[in-house]
């Protein structure tokens, strides 16, 4: 994530004034000090000030210098909120709760896991405890770490809850996201394969196939509209076979099985979830398969530890701490955008030159 140096500023000041650092009347630095000890010119530090006294947090007078003003507004209790189907405990999940664990005390937050179900916070026969919570005025912000329906998330908006969406993305209705450059990432893997190392007959297992929405866009989603984007920009259409399932073992061995025994089968296989992608690795070896003589394999996330599998990584843990970053900043009064995070494709063991096509 890039952030700006004077966004750095501001975030630093309030971080001060949150933890006591800096008191209600007492008066910052000179300007003109300010700028020699961030090292940044009038104009940034003129916007970083101005973005504070925004916020309700300094005021700037004329001929006196700036003054705290104190916390208008403190957020104590955020819910992190995720499908009951998705264990905390997942390679994909601890990251970003780890990285939302290690911000959100920078600010003196609190963090609540929330597994719901059927994704849903409001509209259940039975009201949920998140509901209650939020009735009682006991939730102060919202991290929805799956995807929700877009009537909970309009419903939050309208209680002036501040939310932020992590990996999914709802247009049109004002929250912010935070989102990994899936086409980047995307774009990294076919110019390694296709470009680099002359693939053509490519495997793709993606997660199950969701319907469009102007409402709610996935990542899973935006996923597969990447390489589809991809696969006709190569002009691999005729050569790639693409299947959506359910991303488990069950549902994906049997694909997997007869793509590795066919008489055409791929050279190269990307998966959607990289612990599918290890399974197929060690089919692969069962079947006498050399990887990556015979077969190169692709995963997505970077998530598994030690591991052989080239895979495009996300950086999962600075997307928890921006979300706690963006949820600050709808505290302090601004109107922050989505964050784009950069995916980087890193090369291993289960990727190299084929010898055998």
């Amino acid at each position: 994530m890039i952030t700006s140096k004077s966004q750095f500023i501001k975030n630093e000041i309030y971080r001060k004034i949150v933890s006591g650092e800096l008191r209600a009347e007492s008066r910052l630095l000179p300007e003109r000090e300010l700028m020699r000890q961030y090292k940044v010119s009038y104009a940034t530090m003129s916007r970083a000030l101005n973005d504070l006294k925004a916020a309700g947090v300094i005021d700037r007078k004329w001929g006196k210098g700036t003054f705290v003003l104190g916390i208008k507004k403190m957020v104590k209790n955020i819910a992190v909120t995720f499908g009951s189907n998705v264990a905390p405990s997942h390679p994909w999940m601890v990251p970003i709760i780890r990285g939302i664990g290690e911000e959100v005390g920078q600010f003196g937050y609190h963090m609540q896991l929330f597994p719901l179900s059927e994704n849903a916070i409001f509209g259940l026969r039975e009201q949920s405890l998140l509901n209650k919570l939020i009735s009682n005025g006991d939730i102060n912000g919202v991290i929805a770490l799956s995807p929700h329906s877009p009537e909970d998330i309009q419903k939050l908006t309208s209680l002036e809850l501040p939310v932020v969406t992590v990996g999914n993305e709802y247009p049109y209705s004002g929250v912010p996201s935070v989102l990994p450059d899936i086409e980047g990432g995307i774009r990294q893997v076919f110019d390694y394969l296709v470009s680099g190392l002359g693939h053509k007959r490519l495997g793709i297992i993606l997660g199950p196939k969701r319907e469009h929405s102007a409402r709610l866009s996935r990542m899973t989603t935006r996923l597969g509209d990447a390489l589809l984007h991809l696969l006709g920009e190569y002009k691999l259409q005729h050569y790639a076979r693409t299947v959506h399932v359910e991303q488990q073992w069950e549902a994906v061995s049997g694909i997997a099985h007869d793509w590795l025994l066919s008489s055409e089968r791929p050279t190269a296989i990307f998966v959607s979830d990289d612990i599918l992608a290890v399974e197929i690795l060690k089919l692969a070896g069962e079947l006498g398969l050399k990887v990556p003589q015979d077969l190169n394999i692709v995963g997505w996330g970077d998530i598994l530890h030690h591991s052989q599998l080239t895979s495009v990584h996300v950086p999962l843990v600075a997307m928890g701490k921006s979300s706690v970053n963006i949820i600050n900043e709808v505290v302090s009064g601004l109107k922050p955008q989505s964050v784009y995070v950069p995916t980087r494709l890193i090369v291993r063991e289960s990727s190299g030159k084929l010898v055998h096509k």
